[in-house]
């Protein structure tokens, strides 16, 4: 992946924010993005 350095400290922050981790809430969206993907036509 290819993310701005910027870009990580400021989701860093609002993940501290919401008392989450950036790590968490990037492998939670990465589990839902596979799923939904798998739910779509044609994904196979």
């Amino acid at each position: 992946m290819n993310l701005k350095p910027e870009f990580i400290a400021e989701f860093k922050e609002a993940c501290k924010a919401n008392d989450t981790t950036a790590t968490t809430e990037i492998k939670r969206f990465m589990a839902e993005y596979c799923v939904e993907y798998e739910k779509k036509p044609g994904a196979d």
